[in-house]
């Protein structure tokens, strides 16, 4: 009986230490937390488009319990607007005031813990680019395409000019490279990969001269191809001219380089000139 009655016992002081250690839990003190946001991860260039549907988001670490304040202020002085996630407040949503002049931000958070403990600000300088919204419905049609490679004149075709979905300022040009009459296009483009064989120009503020990397796509059979590309707008002659090379990586490795000189409708000009006498705001 003896035996029986300790080992009662000893489950008995068990349990009051497994309670007693329950209750030390809810006991935490969170007055002795010392909050530090450690880091605010995002982007270090955007767009600064003011238009909310299209925000940037920023994070800090998420610490249970805590809730965190954001702010934000420009060189210029323009605004931004900030959403916070509706479970998480370590996690913003930032819109940049629209700005035709690059310009610099800085986004500010402080950490407040469940105890009432505030940290001190943290912040990161993040580089605006300037941004000119374009109706780019505007663009979308046939246009007529003139086209060389190297000396050699490939006459003129036809292309279809049409926005890329879900992505500012951003048109795509369809059946671009038909004129190469070399086999290298006829392979098969695997959907979803850049910009599956067509070429895609981000149209920005930089008119009437333009330049930069597209990924073309990639092909079931080869490899990944980039477009190296540099261009400019003759509004007189209501022409785009581009001068590109292809190549298979980012940096450069180029297959061979091409000219295409694209024609304009009259109205399509019309928008352009509307686009670069638009104010800043």
């Amino acid at each position: 009986m003896k035996n029986k009655s300790n080992i009662f016992l000893s489950l008995l002081l068990g349990m009051l230490v497994f309670f007693s250690a329950c209750e030390d839990d809810n006991d935490y003190n969170y007055d002795a937390i010392v909050p530090i946001v450690m880091s605010i991860t995002g982007p270090d260039i955007v767009a600064a488009h003011g238009l909310t549907d299209f925000p940037t988001t920023f994070r800090v670490p998420y610490r249970g319990g805590s809730t965190f304040e954001w702010s934000v202020s420009t060189q210029s002085g323009r605004g931004a607007t900030v959403v916070l996630d509706e479970n998480y407040s370590s996690i913003a949503r930032i819109t940049f005031d629209q700005s035709a002049e690059p310009d610099v931000a800085t986004i500010t958070v402080v950490e407040t813990t469940m105890g009432g403990i505030t940290s001190d600000p943290a912040s990161r300088n993040v580089n605006l680019s300037p941004f000119c919204p374009v109706d780019v419905d505007e663009w979308a049609g046939t246009w007529a395409s003139h086209n060389f490679l190297g000396e050699s004149d490939f006459g003129v075709t036809e292309i279809t000019a049409e926005p890329v979905a879900d992505v500012l300022n951003t048109i795509r040009f369809r059946n671009f490279f038909d004129w190469v009459v070399v086999g290298f296009w006829d392979e098969n483009w695997i959907p979803g990969v850049g910009g599956d064989g067509h070429f895609v120009l981000e149209v920005d503020c930089d008119f009437p001269e333009f330049s930069g990397t597209t990924l073309l796509g990639e092909t079931y059979e080869w490899t990944t191809y980039w477009m190296h590309y540099e261009g400019e707008f003759d509004l007189d002659n209501m022409q785009i001219t581009v001068y590109y090379d292809i190549g298979w990586t980012e940096t450069g490795a180029p297959w061979n380089s091409f000219t295409a000189n694209m024609s304009m409708s009259k109205e399509l000009v019309e928008v352009i000139r509307s686009m670069q006498e638009l104010p800043a705001r």
